[in-house]
């Protein structure tokens, strides 16, 4: 956590280490944003009313699962998030949305694909309004 910060990133499973890369990135540019690993589901009673009330500018999550699109719907630990937070604060979700094509080389190259990346956390992180 960073004194200040009012915007959180919200990281479930593998690539939550790029949390932290994005984290340390924003603060050196003046902006401070909190990390939080929710390391399974369901998560504890308040927990993510406490992130709602205190991110007034906005949360932003990331997980190595399908996450869903505007038509599908949003589902897995974004849909968690959306549903409990929509209208309440700006959102992000990063995620794999559309799992039919991607590089079959290895996991670091499919979360690049579909952009999980520290860079795309930086720029949503940045982008919540």
């Amino acid at each position: 956590t960073h004194a200040g910060a009012r915007r959180a990133i919200l990281a479930l499973g593998a690539p939550a280490f790029m949390a932290g890369e994005a984290a340390a990135q924003l603060e050196k540019e003046g902006l401070p944003v909190d990390v939080y690993i929710a390391n399974s589901l369901p998560l504890p009673q308040g927990m993510l009313e406490k992130w709602i009330g205190r991110y007034d500018q906005g949360l932003v999550t990331i997980e190595d699962g399908l996450i869903g699109t505007p038509a599908s719907g949003l589902r897995g630990f974004a849909g968690l998030v959306a549903s409990a937070a929509q209208g309440r604060v700006p959102l992000a979700h990063l995620g794999i949305a559309d799992p039919r094509v991607a590089p079959a080389e290895g996991f670091p190259e499919i979360w690049a694909y579909f952009g999980l990346t520290a860079q795309a956390l930086v720029e949503a992180v940045k982008g919540l309004s």
